[in-house]
């Protein structure tokens, strides 16, 4: 993260590699292992709107691939965008409001080929927060 004329920036990356994952329930004979494989990118940023306002806008990814030793193999995207608001009040008290638009995939396995569920989720938010 930096901070360059009032706008705070954050920008972050991840991986994670998740390998021998036993995916079949406990009451099977199957047995399916599960290599996953997960990427994400991100960044933010953020700005005073004067007044005790501030404004933050937000995108990220995430791609998970997987693979199986049952040709359970498949690959999910997902996407966020996120706008964010909050105001301060005075005394301790903190409006803060946001509406967050996610494309998200996710993978279903057990059919002999990893299934992709597409869904597309809206959420708004709004606060306010007291602290003492």
């Amino acid at each position: 993260g930096t901070d360059l004329s009032g706008v705070s920036t954050f920008l972050y990356w991840s991986k994670s590699e998740f390998t021998g994952v036993d995916a079949t329930p406990a009451i099977t004979d199957d047995t399916e292992t599960l290599t996953k494989e997960n990427s994400g990118l991100g960044v933010k940023a953020s700005m005073s709107a004067g007044e005790g306002a501030t404004f933050s806008v937000g995108y990220s990814t995430l791609k998970v691939e997987q693979s199986a030793s049952t040709n359970d193999n498949g690959t999910a995207k997902t996407k966020l965008i996120e706008i964010d608001f909050s105001y301060d009040l005075g005394g301790g008290a903190k409006l803060e409001a946001g509406i967050d638009k996610k494309d998200g995939e996710t993978l279903a396995t057990g059919s002999g080929s990893a299934d992709v569920t597409a869904s597309d989720t809206t959420t708004l938010q709004a606060a306010i927060a007291f602290s003492f």
